[in-house]
């Protein structure tokens, strides 16, 4: 979510809206302004979820990644040493 700053930015834009919306009852720029603020916050939701999903997504695929690889490289050990023990008379 935005931060202070960011809130304070999407209330200016809402309130400009509701100057500029060209309605002549009062209520109908300030419906403008709240609905402009609504669609405004919603984007900023979506942007910072879909930014953490990406993020947590791509550090999950780099611990899969590492796993996979100690697992692998943990199976040729044991099948190294497991050869070892089948020669010993």
């Amino acid at each position: 979510m935005p931060g202070l700053e960011g809130w304070k930015k999407t209330e200016a834009s809402g309130l400009l809206a509701a100057r500029l919306s060209s309605v002549s009852l009062r209520t109908d720029g300030i419906y403008n302004g709240i609905v402009l603020w609504g669609m405004t916050w919603l984007l900023f939701a979506w942007l910072a979820t879909s930014a953490m999903a990406a993020l947590l997504g791509g550090v999950f695929n780099v611990f899969g990644a590492t796993v996979q690889g100690v697992g692998t490289a943990a199976t040729a050990v044991a099948t190294k040493a497991g050869d070892g023990w089948s020669t010993v008379p």
